[in-house]
């Protein structure tokens, strides 16, 4: 009885009792080397001129359908098809072409590997399928588009989709959230609410239409004391007063020196204190009033009180003398900045 062959690999089957004397070379040529060749042997075959059908060649001839990979080569330009037989096998296939290649049986569709691509495919009952592929060149291509706007190119690992147009159809209440900034070519603006509004990072608060101009005019705007006037020169109780419309009292039952909050405030040393006091204006060194300030000193106490400086001038209204000068009991007396170092004071009961 003659050997048999497998359908696929072709590996020999002999027959009980045969192959005296040649049995060694059938289990070399037959099966050991078949064996090697569908484990770990490469098939290479240029597709640049067509099609690559597998050769399924019986017994101990070559069989590139035996082979575990395979290799396409060339420069085709165009989709080649691997055509292997439509049995149980996997291949590893070695994309060295220049454009993909459809791994298939001779009427069903294949599974397509990518030029430069490596994959492994294997026949699942019915076809070709891709178990595992590892991408060198693409991975997404194609052109279209999509609400206005036009997809061309490739993405690759080193390429890259290019969007272009316009876009279109889109709901703007439903499909369009956050806020665009004013340097990217938006308003800025978060929420209209009742009367308040956050645009181009100006607080805007006030009822009806929103204003957003150079010169906006508000009408009757109410914007505290006077109601609808001139803001000029306004100050916070609603009037056009400028500066104190009283003097502030500063009451010292001790020696004291005059910081710049004192400025336009009055000095004052209390009936309850009976003691000596001195009040001391410091140098422009050291608190640099506004020339302009005054200063007042009230003294209500039985005690004097020395209205000191220190190394400025101060000039006693009249005689022009300088240095401290000293104010009696129920005296007042009022100095002024008249330069950055120098000061003149008059008053009752001063000396």
């Amino acid at each position: 009885m003659a050997t048999n062959y497998t359908s696929l690999l072709g590996f020999a089957l002999p027959t009980t009792g045969e192959l005296s004397g040649t049995w060694g070379t059938v289990v070399n040529d037959s099966i050991t080397e078949l064996v090697e060749d569908s484990i770990a042997a490469t098939a290479t075959t240029s597709v640049g001129a067509g099609d690559w059908t597998l050769s399924t060649t019986g017994s101990g001839a070559a069989n590139e359908a035996r082979c575990a990979i395979l290799r396409p080569t060339g420069s085709p330009g165009v989709t080649r098809n691997i055509i292997a037989p439509a049995q149980s096998k996997a291949y590893v296939v070695i994309n060295q072409s220049n454009a993909s290649v459809v791994v298939k049986a001779s009427a069903t569709t294949g599974v397509t590997i990518t030029a430069g691509s490596k994959a492994v495919v294997a026949w699942n009952g019915s076809d070709f399928v891709n178990i595992t592929e590892t991408s060198g060149v693409t991975s997404v291509s194609g052109t279209g588009t999509v609400n206005g706007l036009t997809l061309t190119g490739t993405v690759t690992t080193t390429g890259s989709l290019t969007l272009g147009g316009t876009l279109a159809n889109v709901n703007l209440a439903s499909a369009v959230t956050g806020t665009l900034p004013v340097a990217n070519g938006g308003t800025g603006i978060t929420a209209f609410g009742t009367g308040v509004a956050t645009a181009l990072g100006q607080n805007v608060s006030g009822s009806g239409s929103l204003a957003l101009t150079n010169s906006p005019s508000f009408s009757t705007p109410n914007i505290g004391t006077p109601s609808a006037g001139t803001l000029s020169n306004c100050t916070v109780d609603g009037t056009d007063s400028v500066g104190f419309r009283n003097t502030p009292i500063n009451s010292q039952s001790t020696s004291y020196t005059l910081v710049l909050a004192d400025a336009g405030k009055t000095i004052y040393h209390p009936a309850s204190d009976a003691n000596p006091r001195t009040f001391t204006i410091p140098s422009n060194g050291s608190v640099n009033y506004a020339i302009g300030t005054v200063v007042s000193f009230v003294n209500l106490s039985s005690s004097n009180v020395t209205i000191a400086i220190t190394s400025d001038a101060m000039y006693l209204a009249g005689p022009g003398t300088t240095g401290s000068r000293t104010l009696a009991a129920y005296g007042m007396a009022s100095a002024m900045k008249v330069a950055s170092t120098t000061w003149i004071i008059s008053g009752n009961n001063l000396t």
